[in-house]
């Protein structure tokens, strides 16, 4: 006798069903695993090359092998990582550019400090010197008036003796 009763050996219903049931179970898993391979590496692939770009390799690019959304999804990271690049070229060169900049300006700016340094110690001398000659103008102001007096006081006790001569002459004749 075969299994169930069965006299022909075909087997049972519930049988088909149970082995239809793990067939199609492991075709899912195989296709569960042939996509998912299918997936996982070009996305793996994407991250790795994230991390390469974030870490400084600015020139590395993500293999666009597939043709699907993946593949345009590396085509889209390689045209931003290019983007990326180039845009931090034109930051480099703005800040070479502004560096350049500001070290011209900062020698202008030395080289004014300077010039305006050499005009101020000259006019502190013009202006110590000035002081200087006024100080002298009033020492020779107050002298001048000294001599004028005193010329005013000899021109008086020169004139004196004439005056008290006079009233003697007169008295004595």
């Amino acid at each position: 006798p075969t299994e169930g009763g069965n006299p022909w050996g075909v087997p049972s219903a519930q049988r088909v069903m149970q082995w239809s049931i793990l067939a199609a179970f492991g075709l899912a898993v195989a296709a569960g695993l042939v996509m998912s391979r299918t997936l996982v590496k070009p996305i793996k692939l994407l991250v790795n090359g994230a991390a390469r770009i974030e870490s400084g390799e600015l020139e590395h690019r993500v293999s666009e092998t597939t043709s699907d959304e993946i593949g345009d999804l590396a085509r889209s990271f390689n045209s931003m990582a290019e983007a990326l690049t180039e845009k931090i070229g034109e930051f480099r060169r703005a800040d070479v550019l502004l560096r350049n900049g500001n070290d011209e300006l900062e020698k202008r700016v030395a080289n004014r400090t300077r010039d305006l340094s050499q005009v101020n110690a000259m006019l502190t001398t013009q202006i110590t010197e000035r002081q200087r000659a006024e100080e002298q103008r009033k020492a020779l102001e107050l002298i001048a008036q000294s001599r004028s007096k005193l010329a005013t006081i000899g021109e008086m006790a020169a004139g004196m003796p004439h005056e008290i001569n006079q009233p003697l002459t007169y008295i004595n004749m």
